[in-house]
């Protein structure tokens, strides 16, 4: 694999399978490379028709993955980028459910690696509801935050949370 290649992470940080640039995998839970090539262009497909600019499922995962790990560490901008980064999970639900993606075996993956992080975003969130009606990542944020974005959510939602320095 060359410098571009990147390895699809388990949520748990085992390599299960690896996709080289050009989107052929290499080992793993997507051993056929005709499918998994198949499975990338449709993923790709849907994506942009979405407008994301997060176009592979492992650029998808990492996003999201990564936005989560922020959280974890008190989210430090304000809230329109908290807001916009969020903004990932939502393009993730429309993923999900994408009847064209649907037929795809390497979709349990996807489906699998998210069910983690959601997870661990999860854990995160405070108990009250700010935003009601929204989907549940949306309609909750997380206890802890930066000064910027736990200035941010007093002054739109009335709730306080733990400032991390």
């Amino acid at each position: 694999m060359t410098g571009s290649d990147r390895r699809n992470r388990l949520a748990d940080g085992r390599a299960e399978w690896a996709v080289d640039s050009r989107g052929v995998a290499e080992r793993g839970v997507l051993p056929r490379t005709g499918e998994v090539r198949a499975f990338v262009a449709e993923f790709r497909g849907v994506a942009e028709a979405l407008g994301s600019r997060l176009l592979t499922p492992t650029a998808v995962i990492e996003g999201w993955l990564g936005f989560v790990v922020e959280c974890e560490g008190g989210y430090g901008d304000n809230i329109y980028e908290f807001d916009n980064d969020l903004s990932v999970r939502r393009t993730i639900e429309k993923l999900l459910g994408d009847q064209r993606l649907s037929d795809f075996e390497q979709m349990g993956w996807v489906r699998n690696e998210i069910a983690a992080v959601d997870e661990r975003y999860r854990a995160l969130l405070g108990e009250v509801e700010v935003r009601p009606g929204r989907p549940w990542w949306e309609a909750r944020v997380p206890r802890l935050a930066g000064a910027e974005l736990a200035e941010d959510f007093e002054t739109s939602y009335g709730v306080r949370v733990a400032v991390v320095p």
